[in-house]
């Protein structure tokens, strides 16, 4: 699975454990990779994706509990000054 594709996930939809254990599993894969490549660009970009991936993956875990609130999720638009939709 790609992040784009997670990406697409609804967001009642999503399995965050599936994808922390994805995310690990690939995080542990790249270390694999020869010495020479971890110097080129697209590797270096691989791996930040992964491991922001495993840093957003618990807040978003936090975000979909069923005590999140309209109330919560307006606070936080006012907060980051980013207005979504609450489907």
């Amino acid at each position: 699975i790609q992040f784009t594709e997670w990406r697409k996930t609804k967001w009642n939809e999503i399995d965050v454990e599936l994808l922390m254990d994805l995310s690990k599993g690939l995080a542990k894969e790249i270390k694999t990779v020869d010495k020479a490549v971890k110097n080129w660009p697209a590797y270096k970009g691989l791996e930040e994706a992964v491991q922001n991936m495993q840093v957003s993956l618990p807040l978003v875990q936090e975000l979909n509990h069923p005590a999140m609130r309209e109330r919560h999720w307006k606070q936080m638009m006012r907060t980051t000054g980013v207005s979504f939709v609450m489907g």
